[in-house]
């Protein structure tokens, strides 16, 4: 039963997460199953890239700065 419990408990935080990045995580996780590091350094620096002009981010930035958690759109 501890286990069931600290598995929701992971699976709410991660669920707290701001979609897009999670999306990105989750995408370079499987690729790097089979890849060789520097693809997927680059994958990550390109993603990066790319969320770092999110709505999602900027609230993620205010977010923290503000001490409060963050309401992300997946935008």
């Amino acid at each position: 039963e501890q286990v069931r419990e600290r598995a929701l408990e992971v699976a709410s935080e991660i669920a707290a997460n701001a979609p897009l990045a999670l999306r990105a995580i989750k995408s370079t996780i499987r690729m790097g199953l089979g890849d060789e590091v520097r693809e997927i350094t680059q994958r990550e620096a390109h993603l990066q890239a790319q969320l770092s002009v999110t709505d999602d981010a900027k609230e993620g930035i205010a977010a923290v700065g503000e001490r409060r958690p963050g309401e992300f759109t997946g935008k």
